[in-house]
Formats: C-alpha cells, sequence, structure tokens
C-alpha cells in the first residue's frame, strides 16, 4: 500500500513497483484519511509512505505511531526528503521498520521493502544515530552522535529553561560560545526555531511514554 500526498511521485512509485513481480499493489492513496480507513479494511503486508514529518505535525509520525499500535504485524517503510539523524530516529523509535532518502535510486527503495519483508529493519547507516538503536530505550536530544560535548551540555541546560546568559555563568563560557554552540547544535538536528527545538524535545517525550506504554503486558496490542 502506497502513501505519497503528491500525486505525481505516487503516480512514479506504483509504476515502479508494479515492475516487480513479486510486489502487489493495494491500494495508492494521496490523503492520510483515505490510508488509514484502507489499512483497516485490507491490513497490507507493508506501507510505502511520505508522512509529513515536520515537527509536530499530527499527520507524520503519530500516524506511524497509531498504524502500529492497531496494527503491529504491518510493516511501514518511509520515504522521506528529511535526513536529519533525530527525525530518522524518531521515526524508528514511533515503529516504523525502514527509512529511505528521496534522493536514492529505484534500486535502493526496492532493496529496502525486500529487506523489510524478510523480516529485517532497513535504516541506512549515514544518516541513523546508530546501528545498534534499540528502540526499547528513550530518545533524547543528546543522542544525535554528531553533537559534541559541549553542544550537547548547552542543549540540556536551555531545554531546562536556562537563558543563554545562565548557560555561560554556569559553563563559565562567553554568551558568544555558548550562542555559537545551540546554533551548530540545531543547525545538525534539522531545527531553525527555538519553538521547534522544543517542540521536537516534547515530541519525542511523548514517543518515550508511546514506547513504555506499548511494551507493557496489557498495553491492548493486536
Amino acid at each position: 500500500m502506497l502513501f505519497d500526498d503528491h500525486p505525481l511521485i505516487l503516480h512514479g512509485l506504483n509504476n515502479l513497483l508494479k515492475q516487480e513481480a513479486d510486489f502487489a499493489i493495494s491500494g495508492y492513496f494521496t490523503h492520510v484519511g483515505d490510508l488509514l480507513s484502507a489499512v483497516a479494511d485490507k491490513q497490507p503486508d507493508i506501507i510505502v509512505a511520505d508522512f509529513d514529518l515536520d515537527i509536530g505535525n499530527k499527520y507524520g509520525i503519530p500516524v506511524i505511531q497509531q498504524l502500529k499500535y492497531s496494527y503491529p504485524e504491518t510493516k511501514i517503510v518511509v520515504l522521506s526528503a528529511r535526513q536529519s539523524p533525530m527525525m530518522i530516529n524518531a521515526v524508528m523509535h514511533a515503529g516504523a521498520n525502514g527509512y529511505v532518502a528521496k534522493n536514492n535510486g529505484c534500486d535502493e527503495v526496492v532493496a529496502a521493502l525486500r529487506t523489510v519483508l524478510s523480516g529485517n529493519n532497513y535504516f541506512e547507516p549515514e544518516i541513523a544515530l546508530s546501528s545498534t538503536y534499540d528502540r526499547r530505550k528513550p530518545l533524547h536530544l543528546a543522542d544525535d552522535h554528531r553533537l559534541t560535548h559541549r553542544e550537547k551540555e548547552v542543549l540540556h541546560h536551555f531545554i531546562a529553561g536556562a537563558s543563554v546568559n545562565n548557560i555561560a555563568l554556569i559553563m563559565q563560557l562567553s554568551t558568544k560560545t555558548v550562542s555559537s554552540h545551540k546554533r551548530s547544535s540545531m543547525k545538525k538536528m534539522g531545527v531553525r526555531y527555538d519553538s521547534e527545538l522544543f517542540n521536537l524535545h516534547y515530541d519525542l517525550q511523548k514517543l518515550n511514554q508511546h514506547s513504555d506504554c506499548a511494551s507493557t503486558p496489557d498495553a491492548g496490542m493486536r
């Protein structure tokens, strides 16, 4: 089953996969609501989707969570232009089984689907935080392996509510240095504004809470 809110991309993906004899397309959709209805009706083996992964978007990561909660046997492979390691690992944490960047070739998409359908996960190692990532563990902003120790420390204080001036006093650095570390860490994580950084932090907290609930015996998984 295919999902993309751009009809041309959806058409191209459909044509690509129709050429593979071992794939059968059970439906393709441009609206999340239509996708959810179709999944409930057909419960496909795998969903290939370009969900909107913008921070705070209710049609992105929350949809992945909803699908995996309701249909744990259905595999999900996400196609996206986003290549932020933190965002990709948030997708993993939400329950996706694979992630393919859209700038990859057609062969990469097909390989990813076959890998996931064989029972394995597929995440490109160069854009994932860790090849040994464990989705049962809480996910935090500081998990981005590209962040330096200083950048992680600045983020920790900033998320806790400290101002740049206060962080400078705590870390015995100049405000200019603190601001530089903050800007650098945000750029690496693919966020532009303080509000996006806080939204990402809260989204990760929600993901962690969801994972805790889903891992309990009485979580109601089907």
